[in-house]
């Protein structure tokens, strides 16, 4: 059997393109193959008729942009999350360098000793997620990202010069890390309760939540600056039964600072 060309197999098997040589010199113009008659559209609500064409191609785009957005925001991967934590503390320690310096010009804003505390504790939750495996989650990912971005820019002003340090511009960019760091916080796994700086003078006070059960998820309790008088205080959380527990505490006639009864 002779071997056919790709022109001739094309044309046997796709009739109405046009490809058939003709027995004459000149081409003429691509036979029209008459398309089959529409299948009619049901009138039915219930029966949902196929996207037209022109549906289908008004829908690419759409979903083309929620594909690149989604892929935009892909948070690094757990394994990425140690390497993307190493880069935010190398941020953090140079601008904490330069911060340090700048606390001994003669005209160092007052507000750089509360900076430079603010951004110690950052530090120390970013050293944390970096050394701990089971804190590198998608959503821990995601604010440590940020949170990266933000110390970026506070990279770029601290190394400015000092004058930059004085300036209101400095103070925001600080301000972005801090909270950039509280978001980081709070997307850790597991449960957090935080006492700070509550203060109680011959009282009972509670600043935690009292009442249900413990989780089976990590419990992070953060207490800090409390301050008590010839009183208790209780700054995390007491599980048990909600209702016997409220009624110990109301007859040792407390106060709550934020109490929660679940």
């Amino acid at each position: 059997m002779p071997n056919e060309t790709t022109a001739q197999r094309t044309a046997s098997s796709c009739p109405g393109l046009g490809l058939e040589r003709p027995e004459s010199g000149t081409f003429p113009h691509p036979k029209f193959v008459e398309p089959p008659d529409p299948s009619p559209v049901s009138t039915d609500p219930l029966i949902k008729s196929p996207p037209t064409a022109q549906a289908t191609t008004n829908m690419l785009p759409k979903v083309f942009a929620r594909k690149a957005a989604a892929a935009q925001a892909t948070p690094p991967a757990a394994a990425d999350i140690a390497t993307e934590a190493e880069a935010t503390l190398a941020l953090l320690d140079g601008a904490a360098v330069l911060i340090r310096a700048g606390c001994q010009a003669p005209n160092a804003s007052p507000a750089l000793p509360k900076h430079a505390e603010n951004l110690t504790a950052v530090r120390g939750l970013v050293q944390r997620i970096k050394s701990q495996e089971d804190l590198h989650t998608p959503l821990v990912g995601a604010a440590l990202e940020k949170l990266k971005v933000a110390t970026m820019e506070l990279a770029r002003l601290s190394s400015a010069g000092p004058a930059m340090l004085a300036t209101q511009g400095f103070d925001n960019a600080v301000d972005a890390v801090v909270q950039a760091g509280k978001n980081l916080r709070q997307r850790l796994p597991g449960d957090i309760f935080t006492a700070d700086g509550n203060e109680v003078k011959g009282k009972y006070q509670i600043n935690a939540a009292i009442g249900g059960a413990r989780g089976d998820g990590r419990l992070i309790v953060e207490a800090k600056g409390n301050k008590s008088e010839d009183a208790a205080q209780i700054n995390a959380p007491v599980f048990g039964d909600p209702a016997a527990l409220a009624g110990i505490f109301a007859a040792l006639g407390g106060v709550g600072a934020g109490v929660s009864v679940k």
